[in-house]
C-alpha cells in the first residue's frame, strides 16, 4: 500500500501540484490534481455508480488534505504517502469474501465522510491560502 502511495504521490503532490500552484491559486491547482487523480482510477470505474461517486469526493478531499499537507513544515510527502495508503489499506481490509458489498460500501462511505470533514475543516481554516492567486497572475 505505501509503494503504490510513495508512487503516486511523488506524481500527484511532488510534480503536479507545484507546477499547477505556480500559474494558479492552490484551491484551482489542488481540484486539476483531484480531477487527475480520479481519471487514473478510470479501471474501477466499472465497480458501479455508487463507488465512483465516493471515489470522486474521496479524490477531492484527500487533494485537499494533503495540498496542505505538501507546504506545510514538517508534514510533506512522508505524510501524504502514509495518508494515500491509509486510504487504500482501508478499502482492503475488509474482505469481499467474507464481507458484503453494503458493508465494503459503508467503510469506503466512512472514511470517505471522515475525510470530507478534515478537508472541510482545513479550508475554510486556511481559505485565504486556498484562494491566494500566484504573484505574476
Amino acid at each position: 500500500m505505501l509503494v503504490v502511495a510513495m508512487l503516486e504521490e511523488i506524481g500527484w503532490r511532488v510534480y503536479l501540484l507545484p507546477k499547477l500552484m505556480l500559474r494558479s491559486a492552490p484551491v484551482i491547482a489542488a481540484a486539476a490534481v483531484a480531477a487527475a487523480w480520479f481519471a487514473w482510477h478510470l479501471p474501477k470505474f466499472g465497480v458501479g455508480p455508487l463507488f465512483v461517486m465516493l471515489l470522486a469526493i474521496a479524490c477531492l478531499a484527500n487533494t485537499v488534505i494533503m495540498t496542505a499537507m505538501i507546504v506545510a513544515p514538517g508534514w510533506g510527502l512522508p505524510a501524504c504517502i502514509v495518508l494515500h495508503g491509509s486510504f487504500n489499506l482501508s478499502q482492503v481490509v475488509i474482505d469481499p469474501v467474507t464481507a458484503s458489498m453494503p458493508v465494503q460500501y459503508g467503510a469506503f462511505a466512512a472514511v470517505t465522510i471522515i475525510s470530507s470533514a478534515i478537508a472541510t475543516i482545513i479550508f475554510f481554516a486556511q481559505r485565504s491560502w486556498f484562494l491566494r492567486v500566484p504573484e505574476g497572475n
